[in-house]
């Protein structure tokens, strides 16, 4: 039983996403994909989905215009109060002062 939970956890933490940012772009990672770049410019909105909190963990939601001009959406999880995202929310404020952060 060990085991399997060993595993189902490791499972969970390698299949996680990867996500950073620069000064104009956000880069997302998934372990089965090639790694997307995101123009802060493009990013429509922001939600923090609360209804999927963890104990000091934040589900959030980004909606992006791809290069198709289409509304696609990505998914993450970070640190409660994580400084990395204040400063990504406000780049992307920066970058699009009408993007809709919830």
């Amino acid at each position: 039983m060990g085991i399997i939970f060993f595993l189902l956890g490791f499972v969970y933490f390698f299949a996680r996403p990867k996500v950073y940012f620069d000064s104009s772009n956000l880069y997302y990672k998934r372990i089965n994909k090639s790694e997307m770049q995101i123009r802060l410019k493009n990013i429509h909105s922001i939600f923090n989905n609360l209804f999927f909190m963890d104990r000091g963990i934040y589900s959030y939601e980004i909606e992006y215009l791809d290069e198709k001009k289409e509304i696609e959406k990505i998914k993450f999880k970070t640190k409660k109060w994580s400084k990395e995202v204040k400063d990504f929310k406000e780049l992307v404020k920066k970058s699009n002062p009408s993007v809709e952060i919830i």
